[in-house]
């Protein structure tokens, strides 16, 4: 069961990364050709280019890097920001669920 799931996972992720570079080929094609601006109809589909927001993911690092760049401009001591880190580390949420290990 465990590489069926893992070569499902990989899969799905070649689809992904796959769907990315045509997609990329048609916007620098429809571009290219001036249609930019323009709805083309493929395979029963309306397809358009639009602007997606995308926004990247909450991690330590990025809290430790702009949480020290607001402490800096609120007179904050670098200690105290190492010690909000620290408790939030330690007070994040964890859960507990049972699974099967491969052994």
């Amino acid at each position: 069961m465990d590489n069926l799931v893992e070569s499902f996972t990989k899969q799905a992720t070649n689809a992904r990364n796959l769907r990315a570079k045509h997609e990329e080929e048609a916007i620098r094609t429809m571009k290219q050709m001036g249609l930019a601006s323009s709805t083309i109809q493929v395979s029963g589909a309306s397809l358009q280019i639009v602007k997606r927001k995308t926004t990247s993911g909450l991690t330590w690092g990025f809290l430790d890097k702009e949480i020290a760049a607001w402490a800096t401009q609120q007179q904050i001591t670098p200690s105290q920001v190492q010690s909000l880190l620290r408790w939030l580390h330690e007070h994040r949420e964890t859960t507990m669920t049972e699974t099967l290990k491969k052994s």
